[in-house]
């Protein structure tokens, strides 16, 4: 982990990760993965990793940072929260140009 952050610091680039979102503990929670299982402690170890190397962090809900600080043990600096919602008016079916496409699809 050291050496890949010293090399990406060397060469001057910035990682951004956005809609930064970490999956293991879901997987433990919803029982599809054991919290003993590689699995699991694969992807948390690159979510860890991702955590503490990115230099801009963007999540999809509040609250993401304690999550983060909590969890892998280091603090989140840089970051913003872009909620992920929808205009539900922009996607109901008065807005629809071909009904007729609509129907062929979903009846």
């Amino acid at each position: 982990m050291q050496l890949r952050y010293i090399k990406i610091r060397n060469k001057n680039l910035k990682l951004h990760i956005d809609s930064f979102e970490p999956h293991a503990e879901a997987m433990v929670e919803n029982k599809t993965w054991k919290k003993s299982g590689l699995k699991y402690k694969v992807l948390f170890y690159f979510e860890r990793i991702e955590a503490m190397v990115a230099d801009y962090l963007v999540f999809a809900a509040p609250g993401m940072e304690k999550y983060i600080r909590e969890k892998y043990k280091t603090p989140v600096i840089n970051y913003a929260v872009k909620p992920a919602c929808i205009d539900l008016d922009a996607f109901s079916i008065k807005s629809v140009k071909n009904t007729d496409l609509v129907k062929k699809i979903w009846l």
